[in-house]
């Protein structure tokens, strides 16, 4: 087998990893919304409950996954077996992309 440059390397990293992304955010938002004509419910409903404005919903979901991500640096482990450090760091990307998706879906 041919060994790939780096740079190689990292665009078909990345591309294999922008695919994951895109085939957990399909699953993630039917399941968590249940709903095509409102992509963001889950994170507007704390919103419609008073909790807090959906802008502040998704800093908090991004605040947990850096939070997982800090504990995995500082303990070298994560004590949640069925979730890597890897899901964090997609789910991490996820939510990044989400917030900006729905920021425009707002201008």
């Amino acid at each position: 087998m041919k060994k790939l440059t780096n740079q190689e390397q990292y665009l078909k990293d990345f591309e294999e990893l922008t695919t994951r992304m895109l085939q957990i955010t399909r699953a993630k938002n039917s399941d968590y919304t249940g709903d095509e004509s409102q992509p963001f419910k889950n994170f507007t409903m704390v919103e419609h409950m008073g909790f807090a404005s959906t802008e502040q919903g998704f800093a908090t979901r991004l605040t947990d996954k850096m939070m997982r991500i800090s504990s995995f640096v500082k303990n070298k482990v994560l004590m949640v077996a069925d979730e890597s450090v890897e899901d964090t760091l997609l789910d991490l990307a996820n939510y990044c992309l989400l917030f900006i998706c729905y920021l425009r879906s707002k201008e």
